[in-house]
C-alpha cells in the first residue's frame, strides 16, 4: 500500500467510517433503544472500512460510472447479506423459537 492514491483513499475511507460510527454513538446519548458495546463499534468499523476499501480497490482502474455503480451494488449486497444472515442467526436462538 505504498501507492499515494491508495493511502489517500484509505484515509478518506477511514474518515467516512469514523463519521458513520458517530451516528450510533450520538444516538446512544439520547435514547435507550440504541445500546452498542465496544465490540459492536469495532465490528461495524471493520465491516465499513473493509467494504469501503474493497470498493476503492475494485474501482481504482475504471473510469466508467456504470461499472463503479455495479461494483458498489455488489459490495453493498455482500455486506448486507453477511450482516443480515448474522443478525437473523443471532435472533433465532432456541429460546426465542419456543412457544
Amino acid at each position: 500500500m505504498s501507492d499515494p492514491s491508495v493511502l489517500r483513499a484509505a484515509t478518506r475511507v477511514a474518515a467516512l467510517t469514523a463519521m458513520l460510527l458517530l451516528v450510533p454513538l450520538v444516538a446512544m446519548q439520547f435514547t435507550a433503544e440504541v445500546m452498542w458495546a465496544p465490540g459492536d463499534f469495532v465490528a461495524a468499523g471493520v465491516l465499513l472500512f473493509g467494504a469501503g476499501m474493497a470498493y476503492v480497490l475494485a474501482t481504482r482502474r475504471t473510469r466508467a460510472a456504470r461499472q463503479k455503480v455495479v461494483v458498489g451494488a455488489l459490495v453493498l449486497a455482500v455486506l448486507w447479506n453477511g450482516t443480515a444472515s448474522h443478525g437473523a442467526a443471532r435472533h433465532l436462538t432456541p429460546a426465542r423459537l419456543a412457544p
